[in-house]
């Protein structure tokens, strides 16, 4: 997808946005409601990815994508952030 691809080429915020769009257009797809997470976690916004994940899981209680997203986010809160620049102060 361009938002995967977005990813791959630093453009973290664009690849949100994208992603945002297809959450919005097909709330269903838990794919990319996922994907849109992992963004979130890589811009230090992880009330934002938890949220996400946590919608996953309503709809799917078994979908381990959203389980593993979930404990990155526990994971990337102890972590230096991803992105420059980003809000999350360094430990």
């Amino acid at each position: 997808s361009l938002g995967t691809v977005l990813i791959r080429l630093g453009r973290i915020n664009e690849a949100a946005e994208r992603f945002t769009e297809a959450t919005r257009l097909v709330p269903e797809h838990l794919e990319a409601r996922c994907n849109l997470a992992n963004t979130y976690i890589q811009l230090g916004k992880f009330n934002e990815a938890t949220d996400q994940f946590e919608a996953v899981l309503r709809s799917n209680p078994d979908f381990e994508p959203a389980k593993r997203g979930l404990i990155r986010v526990a994971q990337a809160r102890q972590a230096p952030p991803l992105v420059p620049n980003s809000p999350v102060p360094l430990p």
